[in-house]
């Protein structure tokens, strides 16, 4: 739930921006795929 929101507000506030569709959704992917890839982090060293 707290993802949905953090990606919508960061979506908004790049609208505002008037950043260009195409270089939100390479934004949003890249934001994505780091977080995916610190969580995986985070999980083998524990």
């Amino acid at each position: 739930m707290l993802s949905a929101v953090f990606v919508t507000t960061l979506s908004n506030g790049m609208d505002l921006l008037q950043v260009s569709g195409y270089v939100q959704q390479n934004i949003l992917g890249c934001v994505i795929v780091a977080a995916i890839f610190v969580d995986r982090v985070r999980l083998t060293r524990t």
